[in-house]
């Protein structure tokens, strides 16, 4: 995975993406806490919080999208990065994988669209 990934440090209330961006990469959490922050009847606010072990953004990318939260580091935090082009590189010679993975993709986007 090394290969196909980066790590990125984020400083305390920093943004690693806003709610429209468009979604090019998808992160595991590695060290650290970040905000999920939607627009709310115009403001930010806050909606979860992203521990280590976690993964996010993967949606944009499967969907074509744009993203769907703003992500802001609420103190310093490490990411893995996985870009779109490496992500479909990585799976697309094992069809168990991508299965699994699409599998599990598909599952959370049905949470959250039952959810929002």
């Amino acid at each position: 995975m090394g290969t196909v990934s980066k790590l990125e440090e984020k400083k305390k209330n920093e943004t690693l993406f806003n709610e429209g961006d468009s979604g090019n990469s998808f992160y595991l959490m590695v060290h650290g806490e970040l905000e999920v922050l939607k627009i709310i009847d115009g403001e930010n606010k806050s909606i979860n919080t992203i521990h280590p072990g976690q993964y996010f953004g993967e949606i944009a990318l499967v969907q074509e999208k744009p993203r769907s939260a703003t992500i802001r580091a609420k103190k310093r935090s490490i990411v893995l990065s996985i870009s779109k082009q490496d992500f479909s590189r990585f799976f697309k010679d094992d069809a168990n994988v991508q299965n699994q993975c699409f599998l599990q993709l598909f599952l959370k986007i049905l949470h959250l669209r039952l959810v929002f």
